[in-house]
């Protein structure tokens, strides 16, 4: 429609960049692409760090568990020399 002075209810139409905005959105959408990447990336190291931990806390109590167990028999043996020095 062409635009005449005189006819105020026609609107002339500007032809907007079209081309330019997709780019844009084009680039936006790389961005959230690399940010879900980065994202999963941090997961799967928190994971990790996560079975890391869980197994050394469970290499821990091992240990504990087996220096008690070393120190009960210790005592043991203290108890049974004191009956044998007891007995002498």
């Amino acid at each position: 429609m062409k635009w005449y002075r005189w006819v105020w209810s026609v609107k002339v139409k500007k032809k907007k960049k079209k081309k330019k905005k997709k780019k844009k959105k084009k680039k936006k959408k790389k961005k959230k692409k690399k940010k879900k990447k980065k994202k999963k990336k941090k997961k799967k190291k928190k994971k990790k760090e996560e079975e890391e931990e869980e197994e050394e806390e469970e290499e821990e109590e091992e240990e504990e568990e087996e220096k008690k167990k070393k120190k009960k028999k210790k005592k043991k043996k203290k108890k049974k020399k004191k009956k044998k020095k007891k007995k002498d």
